[in-house]
């Protein structure tokens, strides 16, 4: 069983399922996904822990990396570890523009979208992309139940809403992005 798909040459998707369990994975992926399941040892267990575990290097501009997670962000900024920009050269924040204050998380639509968006543009959709979902991570969204998400800070990230970090802006004006 592998830790770092990473190195392989043949990937063009890696969707990250934060916190999923692989045996329950296994059961549904075939409903909403073509092509080989291949079961990974998680190099952490939290994000983390992972993210310095499993991106040990500079991936250039090959890799996109799409966000819901505010620990993988493109903002010069470490949370817990976690300086994605020192690793990537593209970082789609869709948690920084899509966060839901109601429910405390960023909805698996937005990555969607976001996701949709890169496909159809001739240059990103070149790219090896890397899409992290936020689910099924809690809060755990259901048509039946629902547990609360993150607070007024986005965890205990110290990222609060109006976006700053440590005295650094964290919301890139509209003409940044």
């Amino acid at each position: 069983m592998s830790t770092n798909v990473l190195s392989e040459e043949s990937w063009d998707l890696i969707i990250v399922l934060d916190a999923t369990r692989y045996d329950y994975f296994k059961e549904y992926y075939g409903y909403f996904f073509e092509g080989e399941l291949k079961k990974v040892w998680s190099a952490g267990s939290c994000t983390p822990e992972w993210f310095r575990n499993t991106f040990r290097e500079y991936y250039n501009n090959d890799v996109l990396y799409i966000s819901a997670n505010p620990h993988i962000n493109s903002y010069s900024v470490e949370l817990h570890g976690c300086k994605a920009s020192d690793h990537f050269a593209r970082i789609l924040d869709v948690w920084a523009t899509d966060w839901d204050h109601q429910l405390g998380t960023v909805l698996p639509h937005s990555v969607n979208r976001v996701l949709r968006s890169v496909s159809r543009d001739p240059l990103l959709s070149k790219k090896r992309i890397i899409a992290h979902y936020i689910q099924p991570h809690a809060p755990y969204v259901s048509p039946k139940s629902f547990v609360a998400g993150f607070p007024h800070y986005i965890g205990s990230w110290g990222v609060s809403r109006r976006g700053t970090y440590a005295g650094t802006s964290l919301w890139a004006p509209a003409s940044d992005s």
